[in-house]
C-alpha cells in the first residue's frame, strides 16, 4: 500500500549532499532576506510546541536565537493561554496548520494582538521536525474594532436616551436600527423592513405619500432629509413629528452609507397653532364687529361734529345777519313812521345800502368757505398786485408797522378771482397786525417753481397756540377779543384758495410769530397786456323781459323794478313755464333774467336749453349760492351775483344785448 504519511519536506530529501548543501543554503539566504522585507515576525517550534527554537521579532516582538522553554508564559497572556494551548494540542493532533488570533506581550512590556499562523515541517519518514511559523501585528485593527465598538456602544446609549424617535437606514431606505423610544411608540408595527412600507404602515393616510416621496428625492440627491406628518402609535392615536434625517459619506470616497434620522414629537406645537389660528379668527370677528361698531362711534362723533359746527355756524351767521338786520329795520321804521327832513331820509337810505353791501360780504366769506362761490378767474401779475395791494395796506395798519415786499425780478403769472384774491391778502396782513398789536414788521414773499407761486406773510406776533391749530380755518372761530374779529377772514382765505386750485400752509411758534403760505398753480403770461375794461354808463330802458325765479316775491319785486326802469316784463315761476312762454310768443321777448336754483330743471340747465333753440336770445343769470355755477367758472353765460344793484343788473343787460 501507498505511504500514506506527509511527504518529506524538500530540504531532507536524499540527493548529492555537496548540492543540497548549497540548495539549502541558498534558499536560507533567500527566506531571511525575505523576512527582513517584511514586517512579519517569524519563529520556529519544537515538534511538540516545548519549546521555542528561533523567533526574528521585526521589532513587534522581542527576538530570541535560544531555544525557550517557558515561551507561553514570556509571550502569551494570561487569559489567552488556555486558548493557545487547545489550539496547539488540535493542530499537533491532527497534524494540520495551527492558527490563532491572542493577545501577546510586546517589547516594551504591554500586550499587543497578533494572528498566528505556524505550518509543520515533515522528515523523510513523515515525522515533524518542527513548527515554521509567522506572526503578524494586528493591534491596531483590534484598537479599532474596540473603538468602533465603544462608538457604537455610545451612540446605541445616547439614542435610548433622548426623547426623540432615533433610526437609521442604509442608502436603500432599509432599517438597520430603532432606538429604545421608537419600541416604545409604536410597539410591533413600527419595525417594518425599509422607509417605503413603514410609510404605508405607520404615517397618516393623509401623509404617506408625501413622507415618502420627499425620503426617496432626499436619498437620490443626497440632501437632508425633512418633513411633518403624524405617526400612528401603537394604540391607533396620531401625532405630529418633525423629521429629519442627516446622510453619512464614506470620509474616503465619499459614497452615501447610511442616513441618520430623528423624529421630535411637535404635536403640542400644532395644537397651539390649531388653538391660535382658532384664536385669531374668533378675534378677528369680534375685532370686525368692534370695528363696525367704532366707525358706527366715529360716524355718530362725525355726525355730533357737524351738528355742532353748524349750530356755531348758524350762531355766527344769525348774530352777525341780526345785527344788520337791526340797523335795516330800524332806519326803514323810521322812515315809514313819519316824514323826515330830506338829509336824514337820505342819511337812513344810506345807512340800508351799507348794512347791505355788509350782509352781501359776509355771504361772500361763508360762500369762499364753502368754496361754492362763482369765481371770475383771470389771469394777472402777482408782484405786481401785491406791490398795490401792499400800498394800500400800508395806510390802513399805521405808521408803527412796516410792511415789506420781496418779490422775483421776473414777473410770475397766476389765474385766480382777481378780487377774492386781493380780499385774501388783505384778510391775512389784518390778522398779522392784530397778532403784532400794530407795532413791527410784516414781510411779503413772493417766491415761483415751476408749477406753482406761493406768497408768504410772515408776521413776528405772538403766534398761533398748537391747540388753535387745527380750528383757525373754521368759519366764526377767532382768538380775538369779542367784538374785534368774526372768524370769517382766514375761512375765506382757505375756500378761496382751495377753489382756485391751491393750498395755504401755517407756520407757527407761539411768541415767535407765524407764517401762512398761500400757493396758487403757475400759468404763463398773458400774450398782451390788456385794457382794463371801461364801465359801461348806464343804459337807456328798453325791451321785454322774462324773469324766471322760483320764489315768488323776488320775482315780483325784481318785474316791478324793472317796470320802474323802463321794461315791461313777463313772471315765470320755472323753467318749463318759461320754455312754454317762449314756444307761444318768443318773438315778444328781448332776454331772459333767470335765477339759478330752482326746483326741477336748473337756471343752468335753461340756459343751455335756449341757447340750443334760440341761440340769439340773450339769457343773464343771477343767484346768491349755486354749486353748479362754482363748480364751472367757464359757464359761459352772464352772471349777477345776489343782491345785485340797479347798476349792476342794467350793466348786465347792455353786456348781453351788444353780444347778439
Amino acid at each position: 500500500m501507498p505511504d500514506s504519511r506527509p511527504q518529506p519536506d524538500a530540504l531532507s530529501a536524499p540527493g548529492d549532499p555537496q548540492r543540497s548543501s548549497g540548495t539549502l543554503f541558498d534558499s536560507e539566504l533567500r527566506f531571511r532576506a525575505l523576512v527582513t522585507a517584511s514586517s512579519t515576525s517569524v519563529y520556529r517550534m519544537s515538534p511538540d510546541w516545548q519549546e521555542l527554537r528561533e523567533l526574528t521579532g521585526q521589532g513587534f516582538l522581542e527576538d530570541t536565537q535560544q531555544p525557550i522553554q517557558r515561551w507561553l508564559d514570556k509571550y502569551i497572556a494570561a487569559e489567552d493561554r488556555p486558548r493557545v494551548l487547545a489550539a496547539v494540542a488540535s493542530a499537533v493532533a491532527e497534524r494540520s496548520i495551527f492558527e490563532l488570533e491572542h493577545r501577546v506581550r510586546l517589547p516594551g512590556g504591554r500586550f499587543g494582538w497578533t494572528l498566528s499562523r505556524a505550518v509543520p515541517i515533515f522528515d523523510a519518514n513523515g515525522e515533524i521536525l518542527e513548527w515554521f511559523g509567522a506572526a503578524m501585528d494586528v493591534t491596531q485593527q483590534h484598537e479599532m474594532t474596540a473603538r468602533l465598538r465603544e462608538s457604537e456602544a455610545a451612540f446605541k446609549t445616547i439614542a435610548n436616551t433622548v426623547p426623540q424617535l432615533v433610526w437609521v437606514t442604509d442608502q436603500a431606505g432599509h432599517f438597520e436600527f430603532f432606538n429604545k423610544r421608537w419600541h416604545d411608540y409604536f410597539d410591533p408595527a413600527g419595525h417594518p423592513h425599509d422607509y417605503a412600507t413603514f410609510a404605508r404602515q405607520c404615517v397618516h393616510p393623509d401623509d404617506a405619500l408625501a413622507a415618502s416621496t420627499a425620503f426617496t428625492q432626499a436619498r437620490a440627491c443626497g440632501e437632508v432629509y425633512e418633513s411633518e406628518h403624524r405617526l400612528r402609535r401603537h394604540d391607533g392615536s396620531y401625532r405630529w413629528f418633525m423629521v429629519r434625517a442627516q446622510p453619512y459619506r464614506d470620509p474616503e470616497t465619499g459614497a452615501l452609507l447610511r442616513w441618520y434620522g430623528t423624529s421630535v414629537d411637535v404635536h403640542d406645537r400644532h395644537s397651539a397653532e390649531d388653538q391660535l389660528r382658532s384664536f385669531n379668527e374668533e378675534l378677528e370677528v369680534q375685532v370686525q364687529a368692534g370695528s363696525r361698531e367704532l366707525q358706527a362711534a366715529e360716524a355718530q362723533m362725525r355726525q355730533m361734529q357737524k351738528l355742532e359746527a353748524i349750530g356755531q355756524l348758524t350762531g355766527g351767521v344769525a348774530h352777525d345777519f341780526n345785527n344788520l338786520l337791526t340797523v335795516i329795520r330800524n332806519s326803514a321804521e323810521l322812515m315809514r313812521r313819519k316824514p323826515l327832513p330830506p338829509e336824514r331820509q337820505q342819511r337812513y337810505l344810506d345807512a340800508i345800502l351799507d348794512t347791505a353791501d355788509r350782509a352781501a360780504k359776509l355771504t361772500s366769506q361763508l360762500l369762499a368757505f364753502a368754496r361754492r362761490q362763482a369765481l371770475r378767474p383771470e389771469v394777472f401779475a402777482v408782484g405786481f398786485q401785491v406791490q398795490q395791494i401792499a400800498e394800500m395796506l400800508r395806510s390802513i395798519v399805521g405808521t408803527r408797522m412796516q410792511i415789506k415786499v420781496q418779490a422775483p425780478a421776473q414777473q410770475c403769472f397766476v389765474e385766480a378771482d382777481l378780487n377774492q384774491f386781493e380780499t385774501a391778502l388783505v384778510n391775512l396782513v389784518v390778522n398779522a397786525r392784530d397778532a403784532m398789536q400794530a407795532e413791527g414788521s410784516i414781510t411779503i414773499a413772493i417766491s415761483a417753481a415751476s408749477s406753482q407761486v406761493s406768497i408768504a406773510i410772515d408776521d413776528d406776533g405772538h403766534g398761533i397756540a398748537a391747540a388753535d391749530m387745527e380750528r383757525i380755518f373754521d368759519p366764526f372761530y377767532t382768538t380775538k377779543e369779542v367784538g374785534k374779529g368774526t372768524g370769517l377772514g382766514l375761512s375765506q382765505v382757505y375756500g378761496f384758495v382751495h377753489q382756485s386750485g391751491g393750498t395755504v400752509a401755517v407756520q407757527s411758534t407761539p411768541g415767535k410769530g407765524s407764517t401762512f403760505t398761500v400757493s396758487l398753480p403757475a400759468v404763463a403770461a398773458p400774450d398782451a397786456a390788456m385794457p382794463e375794461p371801461q364801465q359801461p354808463e348806464a343804459p337807456q330802458p328798453k325791451g321785454h323781459v322774462l324773469v324766471v325765479e322760483d320764489n315768488t316775491q323776488v320775482r315780483e319785486f325784481t318785474a316791478s323794478l324793472l317796470e320802474d326802469m323802463g321794461y315791461t316784463t313777463r313772471q315765470a315761476a320755472d323753467a318749463d313755464t318759461a320754455l312754454a312762454l317762449l314756444d307761444v310768443g318768443r318773438e315778444r321777448f328781448d332776454l331772459v333774467l333767470s335765477d339759478v336754483v330752482m326746483p326741477g330743471t336748473s337756471g343752468v340747465e335753461l340756459a343751455h336749453t335756449l341757447r340750443q333753440r334760440w341761440p340769439e336770445l340773450p339769457v343773464v343769470l343771477t343767484s346768491g349760492y349755486s354749486q353748479a355755477l362754482a363748480g364751472d367758472a367757464h359757464h359761459g353765460f352772464e352772471l349777477l351775483n345776489k343782491p345785485y344793484s340797479v347798476d349792476q343788473l342794467l350793466r348786465a343787460f347792455e353786456v348781453v344785448m351788444k353780444r347778439r
